[in-house]
């Protein structure tokens, strides 16, 4: 049985959260105009030219967003073609669960497949655990996400729309083995993915989460993504929205 948005929020709250009680562990708006809220940031900067900046149009509930572009020569020391911000989850040892959420608009449909958010662990090492990505479709465009161990397994695809912003949001209990591991996914409020059984940690490093474009090799596309609104708690009631992205956009156009 397919459970409403609001039964599933309570339900994984319940399952091994007890009564602890909702707390936000990180704000990654850009309420600072700046950066600083994040980590660190991957190839901000391409010779003179921004690939990161901080806007305030389109316009998120809270204000700013991030603005990120990725060109053909934007690559990274590993050859791939990357732009990118970096968050260090703060709850990703064995046997903890981290709620997180984000919001993300395409300014045009993807030309080519794009990852654009993707949990990997710290060095020496750096493995991918599990990832958003985005592909160009016949109507559009198309959202996925995939685990990765122990190997590539896609768990939910679906319709994308461009020029609109929505909200991604996981629970994701930290583990290395299938048993114990386990994904939930929301996307614009709605569940997508409901406690999918997984190895989530492919060792005992801790892990960070980049947004914004990721390919494996330089393509000559130019795409933009804009990110905020980002939320790390203790709960889904902390990350997850009930309320359609529609409503935020009818809210703003009233304002």
């Amino acid at each position: 049985m397919k459970l409403t948005a609001a039964a599933l929020i309570a339900s994984v709250f319940s399952a091994g959260q007890g009564t602890a009680s909702a707390e936000i562990l990180w704000k990654g708006n850009f309420e600072t105009k700046d950066l600083t809220r994040w980590s660190r940031a991957l190839n901000p900067v391409t010779g003179s030219r921004q690939n990161i900046t901080v806007v305030d149009s389109p316009a998120l509930p809270s204000g700013y967003a991030a603005q990120i572009t990725v060109h053909p020569d934007d690559i990274f020391s590993n050859g791939h073609n990357r732009v990118e911000l970096n968050y260090e989850g703060k709850r990703t040892g064995e046997g903890q669960t981290t709620f997180f959420s984000w919001r993300f608009r395409l300014a045009t449909n993807p030309e080519v497949h794009e990852d654009i958010a993707y949990w990997e662990t710290q060095g020496p090492d750096y493995r991918q655990s599990m990832a958003f990505y985005v592909d160009p479709g016949r109507d559009g465009a198309r959202i996925g996400f995939r685990t990765n161990l122990p190997a590539a397994k896609e768990h939910w695809n679906g319709t994308v729309s461009a020029g609109e912003w929505h909200q991604i949001a996981m629970k994701i209990v930290w583990a290395r083995t299938a048993g114990n591991g386990r994904v939930s996914v929301w996307f614009d409020g709605q569940p997508v993915v409901e406690e999918a059984a997984a190895p989530t940690k492919p060792n005992g490093a801790d892990l960070f989460i980049q947004m914004g474009f990721h390919r494996d090799r330089s393509q000559a596309a130019v795409e933009t993504i804009y990110i905020g609104d980002a939320i790390e708690g203790t709960s889904p009631e902390d990350v997850v929205d009930a309320e359609p992205a529609t409503s935020h956009r009818s809210k703003q156009s009233s304002n």
